[in-house]
């Protein structure tokens, strides 16, 4: 099962910190829209969606969309492993 799908330009240092945390983590390119890209992630059955605009990159934060639950929160990219733990539990 696939943990959490990153979408989002520059992600790399994103990508390092949820894999070293022992998540499995997909990257979809943001060329399409939003809608579909949640969608496929979805569909390949991921738990988290993990957002990442311009905006966020560059203020060090990731938008954490929980796929189950159909919420979002703005989360440090620090803490981003550590919410979607949490939020697994639930």
């Amino acid at each position: 099962m696939l943990d959490v799908i990153v979408i989002g330009a520059g992600p790399a240092g994103v990508l390092a910190a949820l894999r070293a945390a022992d998540l499995s983590v997909e990257m979809l390119s943001p060329e399409r829209k939003m809608k579909a890209l949640l969608g496929r992630a979805s569909k390949i059955g991921a738990r988290f969606a993990v957002i990442i605009g311009d905006d966020e990159l560059a203020r060090g934060v990731v938008q954490l969309r929980d796929l189950k639950n159909s919420s979002q929160r703005e989360v440090a990219v620090a803490d981003a492993a550590a919410a979607m733990a949490t939020a697994g539990k639930n």
